[in-house]
């Protein structure tokens, strides 16, 4: 009996831990994850992507079994300029990682790495993560290279270092 009550609540966590969806409603649109049980290398390296107006983004990661530390600054672009700096670690499953923080509210960026880019969403209600208005980290950042990226201390928009 206490055999059969611990499967039962073992099976309930994993369900209940285990994401209910490969999709992601973002504030653009839903976007599915692509899970893959391995990556073919490290994803350390330096990342980039442009958008429309002058919007973009900048993406450095370092790769240490299965965590990854990333520092990511994001850029909305004309005719606000609106910019955000965001930095931490998340454990990487396969190609997937979920950054989570709840330093100043909800905040979650999914990380889906493949072959030459890393996609990155962000689910509409969990976007507290600090950056200025209107400023969201969702696209597709191209693979500059592998080298090992040197994280700037702190803010790299701050004039107080």
């Amino acid at each position: 009996m206490k055999l059969a009550s611990l499967l039962t609540l073992g099976l309930f966590l994993l369900c209940a831990c285990s994401p209910k969806s490969d999709l992601v409603e973002t504030n653009k649109e839903t976007v599915k994850l692509q899970p893959q049980t391995t990556l073919a290398q490290t994803v350390t390296g330096n990342w980039s992507w442009s958008g429309e107006s002058e919007s973009g983004g900048y993406l450095r990661t370092i790769q240490t079994k299965n965590k990854v530390q990333f520092q990511l600054e994001i850029m909305r672009g004309a005719p606000s300029y609106n910019s955000g700096f965001i930095e931490g670690e998340f454990n990487l499953k396969g190609n997937i990682g979920v950054f989570q923080s709840a330093e100043l509210g909800l905040c979650e960026i999914f990380f889906d790495f493949q072959t030459s880019k890393v996609i990155l969403t962000q689910p509409s209600e969990k976007t507290d993560c600090g950056f200025g208005y209107g400023v969201y980290p969702d696209g597709a950042y191209i693979l500059i290279n592998h080298t090992k990226p040197k994280f700037s201390v702190g803010d790299p928009r701050s004039t107080e270092q």
